[in-house]
C-alpha cells in the first residue's frame, strides 16, 4: 500500500536526500542535517492534519531523527573540544562543517531528540510481542550511547548546576541514563485490532 498522505512524496525525497548526504560526507555533509529536519517536519504535519496512515511513517520519522542525531552528535562534540581551548576557537569558526549554534542548543537538546528516538524505536519495533528484534536496533543503541555520553559529560552527576540544579555531592547516576533497550514488561504496543476503520470518499455516495 502507498501512503494517502500529500507529504509522502516529499518526505520519502528529504529522506534519499539525507541517505546520499550522509553516504557521500558522513556527518559532517553539508546537507545531511537540512534534509532529516524537513523529513521529520513532513512526518510530524502528517501526523498533525490527519494522522499516520501506515506503519512506515513512524519508520520514516525514526530514520530522520537518527539522520538528525548523526549529523547534530559529532558536531557538539567538536564544538565542545575547541571550545575548551581558546586558542582553537578562530580555527574552529572556519573548518566546522556544521553551524552548532544553529544544529542545537547544547547537549539538552541532544537528549531531547534522543528520548524521541527512543520512544519511537519502541513503539515501532514493538508491535508484536515476542516478536525478532528488528536489525535496525544496533544503529539506534548505539546513536543513544552516543548520545547518552553527551548528555553525561554536559552534567555530571550530582556535580550540581545541571538540568537539576541542585548542590555537588553525591547524586544517582542512573537518572542520567538514556534508556538503550525496550523495559522487558509493560512495552507499549499497536494493536491492530483497534485500528480505526477508513473509507475511500471516492466511493461513497449522497445516500452515504
Amino acid at each position: 500500500r502507498k501512503s494517502r498522505s500529500p507529504y509522502a512524496k516529499a518526505c520519502a525525497a528529504s529522506l534519499l536526500s539525507a541517505r546520499d548526504a550522509f553516504a557521500s560526507g558522513g556527518w559532517a555533509a553539508p546537507e545531511l542535517l537540512k534534509h532529516a529536519r524537513a523529513a521529520r517536519g513532513l512526518c510530524a504535519a502528517t501526523l498533525e492534519e490527519s494522522n499516520w496512515d501506515l506503519p512506515c511513517w513512524q519508520e520514516a520519522n525514526l530514520l530522520a531523527l537518527c539522520f538528525e542525531l548523526a549529523a547534530v552528535l559529532p558536531a557538539h562534540v567538536a564544538h565542545a573540544a575547541t571550545h575548551s581551548n581558546a586558542a582553537a576557537n578562530a580555527a574552529a569558526a572556519t573548518t566546522t562543517a556544521i553551524d552548532v549554534s544553529d544544529a542545537t542548543d547544547g547537549a539538552a537538546a541532544i537528549g531531547e531528540l534522543a528520548i524521541a528516538t527512543f520512544n519511537l524505536a519502541i513503539s515501532s519495533g514493538c508491535h508484536q510481542q515476542g516478536a525478532p528484534a528488528p536489525p535496525w536496533l544496533p544503529c539506534v543503541r548505539s546513536l543513544l550511547q552516543r548520545a547518552e555520553a553527551a548528555v553525561g559529560s554536559a552534567w555530571p552527576p550530582g556535580g550540581g548546576g545541571g538540568l537539576c540544579g541542585g548542590g555537588g555531592g553525591g547524586g544517582d547516576a542512573a537518572v542520567w541514563t538514556i534508556p538503550t533497550a525496550p523495559p522487558a514488561a509493560l512495552t507499549p504496543a499497536i494493536d491492530e485490532a483497534r485500528r480505526l476503520q477508513t473509507v475511500d470518499s471516492a466511493s461513497l455516495t449522497l445516500a452515504d
